[in-house]
């Protein structure tokens, strides 16, 4: 298999490489789904136990739904992440990470983003509230009609490329990770 170093036109700036850009991709996601589950951390437990078994079954799985709204995750929570478990075709359990995992993750998103609460925004969400770019931009066109469509898509994309390079570095350095490619 080849593995590409760039993609995307020569010159870019504030662009990381495939391979980096796979790897806090997977990041974010699993703190975006440790951040929404942890208002009720008994969730993710629950979660974590049902993708653990090779078979899910309807009685496991309302079993689960039953136990997830009693420890008080709300409805819309909960539907949000059933519809992406559905969507999924294979899962694993690296789909959450620890609460270690996750909290080492947290720190260094506050510490890079303290004075960007947008950027901040931004990636809460796509990550956490699971929110497409184009869901981002159609929220931002109909706030402020001014620009099109396009234009705030286009600027969504832009930004999270923007915030995933932000924080590759300062993640590599929390979790011990060499950089793929010699700076």
């Amino acid at each position: 298999m080849i593995y590409p170093e760039t993609s995307g036109k020569s010159g870019e700036h504030l662009r990381l490489r495939t391979l980096e850009s796979a790897w806090i991709r997977g990041r974010l996601t699993m703190w975006g789904c440790w951040a929404a589950f942890s208002k009720s951390p008994q969730a993710a437990g629950i979660f974590q136990r049902l993708l653990s078994d090779p078979k899910i079954t309807k009685k496991a799985l309302k079993d689960a739904m039953r136990r997830m709204k009693k420890s008080g995750l709300s409805e819309e929570t909960l539907q949000l992440f059933l519809e992406e478990y559905q969507d999924k075709k294979t899962l694993s359990n690296m789909w959450f990470c620890s609460d270690i995992e996750g909290g080492k993750m947290d720190k260094v998103i506050c510490a890079v983003f303290e004075k960007d609460q947008g950027l901040l925004e931004i990636l809460k969400q796509h990550y956490v509230y699971k929110k497409s770019y184009f869901g981002i931009a159609l929220e931002l066109h109909e706030k402020h009609p001014s620009m099109s469509l396009s234009t705030y898509r286009r600027r969504v994309k832009t930004w999270l490329s923007i915030a995933e390079f932000m924080l590759y570095w300062p993640m590599c350095d929390e979790f011990d990770r060499d950089y793929h490619y010699s700076e």
